[in-house]
């Protein structure tokens, strides 16, 4: 895959259930953590398309991912997303919950080493990958290389 070339992610539809392996993909959530990971999509790209919501969903797992970490302390972690303090005030839409339960599921539409997206514009300090919507998508060099990728 070329960097910075949009990926088109999977849509549900998409995926065979034969394909699946859920060994794999699945991120073993309770009922409480997928709403919660619902509740973080939704403050941070609830406007934004259902594509862009897998995209921010996929950052998520990815940096669970790469740093073995749970779901909480990846959400929780000094510096990072601040809207955390605002999910008792937020209710997800549907397609935010939907967002949470494919990555959750099938895994991530985002290469593994896409681990920082913001809005409007590219962090300086990172690798451009791709734009879906007002959300940009980016990497850390030392991710992808400490991955061996």
């Amino acid at each position: 895959v070329e960097d910075n070339v949009y990926i088109e992610p999977s849509t549900e539809e998409e995926i065979e259930e034969d394909n699946y392996d859920d060994s794999s993909w699945y991120v073993n959530l309770t009922d409480d953590e997928l709403y919660m990971f619902a509740q973080l999509i939704y403050c941070e790209g609830g406007s934004e398309s259902y594509d862009c919501q897998c995209g921010i969903a996929s950052v998520v797992v990815n940096r669970m991912t790469y740093t073995n970490s749970s779901l909480s302390s990846v959400i929780y972690a000094p510096g990072q997303f601040s809207v955390a303090s605002y999910f008792t005030s937020y209710m997800p839409t549907q397609s935010c919950i939907d967002a949470a339960n494919q990555i959750a599921h099938y895994g991530p539409t985002l290469p593994v080493y896409v681990t920082y997206f913001r809005a409007s514009y590219y962090f300086s300090w990172v690798e451009p990958y791709c734009n879906i919507d007002n959300t940009y998508f980016s990497y850390d060099p030392t991710v992808k290389s400490a991955l061996g990728l």
